[in-house]
This record gives C-alpha cells, sequence and structure tokens, in this order.
C-alpha cells in the first residue's frame, strides 16, 4: 500500500508536469499541507496562479512570486482528470495504511503483558518541531513491543519504504 501510494504520488507529478505546472520543484513534498491545498483548489476549478500561490502554508521557503510562476501552465481536461484519479488513489492508499495502523494496534493490545505497566519504557521524547514522517506507524510500536517481548528492541518504525 505504501509502494502504491508512492506511485501515485510520482503520477500526480507527472500530471502536474505535463500541466506545465512546476510547484513539484518549488514544494518539497507536494503531498503535503500546501500541495495538496493547492491541488485540491486546482481540482476545484481555480485557475489563477496568484489564488493558488495564497494557499502556501507558512513553512514554505519560497517566495509568492516563484509559486506563482511554477504555477503557470495549461490545465488541459486529460491532465486534470489523470491529477484527480492519482490524488484519489494516494488518499484511498494513504487511508488504508492508516486502516492497517488501527488494526494492528487493535491486535497488539490483545497480548498479554509480561511486565508490570509501571516497567514500560518511557514515551520518546516529544521534540518541538518533529517533522512528519508519512509512513510511520501511527501508535507506540516500540512500547508494545517491550510489553510483551519484555526487552526494548529500539524500534522506531514498524514499518519503512527505506
Amino acid at each position: 500500500m505504501i509502494k502504491s501510494s508512492s506511485s501515485n504520488i510520482q503520477h500526480i507529478q507527472k500530471a502536474l508536469t505535463q500541466m506545465n505546472l512546476q510547484i513539484h520543484n518549488v514544494i518539497s513534498n507536494i503531498v503535503g499541507v500546501t500541495g495538496l491545498a493547492i491541488i485540491d483548489a486546482i481540482l476545484a476549478g481555480e485557475r489563477n496562479p496568484e489564488a493558488l500561490a495564497d494557499l502556501r502554508n507558512s513553512r514554505i521557503k519560497a517566495d509568492k512570486q516563484t509559486i506563482v510562476k511554477s504555477l503557470t501552465g495549461d490545465f488541459r481536461a486529460e491532465h486534470l482528470f489523470t491529477l484527480k484519479q492519482s490524488v484519489q488513489s494516494y488518499r484511498n492508499y494513504r487511508q488504508m495504511v492508516h486502516d492497517c495502523d488501527v488494526e494492528i494496534e487493535k491486535h497488539l493490545k490483545k497480548f498479554e503483558s509480561r511486565i508490570d505497566s509501571d516497567k514500560l519504557p518511557d514515551p520518546p521524547k516529544k521534540q518541538t518541531r518533529k517533522k512528519i514522517k508519512q509512513n510511520e506507524s501511527t501508535f507506540d510500536l516500540r512500547m508494545h513491543m517491550h510489553r510483551f517481548r519484555t526487552l526494548d528492541l529500539g524500534i522506531k518504525h514498524f514499518y519503512s519504504t527505506n
């Protein structure tokens, strides 16, 4: 599912390139907050590069004029259709990954703990500005593994694309 969602990101980028929209060269994560906001606006019918550039998140380093230039293109119907299909597929796969995480955690909670709850490892220290990792599990797998294996395996992520 992660591979498929990654493949859909490439399809999104290809559709944007075919429309001569180079936003993925200006924004590092095309499926991040800003990228999806701009794509959703395009799919909703917005074509004004200035209005699209106004959707950028304050964390985006590129200035508005650079983003405006990258959003000046040709919005042909066949490319918009491909973009729409790719975005829908991407979101579907991301939802499926989330559903798997929920199901995995549900099953992990059923395992009997071999240690007292007060001996569980400390939760990872919170960082003030942790970069969200897209393929990171949505639950604390480290705690569950320690609970029924009685040792800290140092697992940060259940799965990864690396």
